[in-house]
């Protein structure tokens, strides 16, 4: 499971990141904050957070806006062009995909 997750990523990160250089905006120096994917069932969501628990430690499980939202960090990050990805947020279901990636000018915000 784990390469499927990380082959997603991958082509989800170079669509966001090719969009980005086309038109010219400079991340390279921000902190990859975090992930997120999410599944279509509320069976995929425990399969994917139980799987998740075993690569990783649960670093949040909370609601927001009334759907539960688990956190994890990974024992092995995913690493894209040089830099590391390792937490990994999944919320409950909505259509599957990867949604967002949250980058900062500095590992510190």
């Amino acid at each position: 499971m784990i390469s499927k997750l990380r082959k997603e990523a991958d082509f989800f990160l170079e669509y966001v990141f090719n969009a980005l250089d086309g038109v010219g905006c400079e991340v390279s120096s921000f902190y990859l904050d975090h992930i997120c994917y999410r599944v279509a069932t509320v069976e995929e969501y425990l399969e994917l957070k139980n799987y998740l628990s075993t690569i990783g430690e649960l670093l949040a499980d909370n609601q927001w806006k009334g759907r539960e939202i688990s956190v994890f960090e990974l024992k092995e990050p995913l690493l894209f062009r040089d830099r590391e990805i390792s937490v990994f947020e999944l919320p409950s279901p909505k259509p599957v995909s990867y949604t967002h990636l949250r980058a900062h000018e500095t590992r510190g915000n």
